[in-house]
């Protein structure tokens, strides 16, 4: 009996012992594979952002330029002289260019004028318009500019500026109230 009892007992401690040996075992850790959906250790995320252009605008522009009066009898002491015409100043002219296109490549100003007539279009006033002394007919002349530097310089890229202008009245010129239009025209440089 004492030989069943220490069998008995000596299979109880071996399977006691295997069992010890199972629950001291560490978790299975090895890296399941790729099939397994498992993340890779390392990730990447696409970013992207988008810098618009703004716009090349004018504004503030001067609505009228009023040249005043020249009486006949200038005119006529102008012709005996052997002058051509008689210069009338007329205001300062003001345009505020706002320039948020990014480009760094600047403005320019042109400026073209559809002469002065009367109102009913009759009796062209052969005289000549200048602003900051460049003479201005039907085509664009350039008025004013700003290079890149200035207008990246410039707090919102908003730069205004004042102009000259004169009108030479011909001393052959006729009785009348005479009217014409300025035309302003700012467009992308590069200035030259």
């Amino acid at each position: 009996m004492k030989k069943l009892v220490l069998a008995s007992l000596l299979s109880v401690s071996v399977l006691g012992a295997s069992s010890a040996v199972f629950a001291d075992t560490p978790a299975d850790t090895t890296t399941p594979s790729v099939a397994s959906n498992q993340l890779t250790p390392s990730a990447k995320t696409d970013a992207s952002v988008s810098v618009k252009n703004g716009d090349l605008t004018l504004s503030n522009v001067s609505s009228k330029d009023a040249f005043g009066q020249v009486k006949a009898s200038a005119l006529l002491a102008a012709k005996a002289d052997n002058k051509n015409f008689v210069t009338l100043t007329g205001q300062d002219l003001s345009a505020t260019a706002t320039d948020q296109t990014l480009s760094h490549n600047g403005w320019i100003l042109n400026a073209s004028f559809t002469g002065f007539a009367l109102a009913d279009g009759s009796q062209p006033l052969a005289g000549v318009l200048k602003i900051n002394n460049q003479t201005v007919g039907t085509t664009d002349v350039k008025i004013d500019s700003a290079d890149g530097t200035k207008v990246d310089a410039a707090a919102n890229g908003v730069i205004t500026n004042t102009y000259s202008s004169s009108y030479d009245v011909p001393t052959n010129a006729e009785v009348g109230d005479y009217t014409g239009t300025i035309n302003w025209n700012l467009v992308a440089g590069p200035t030259k």
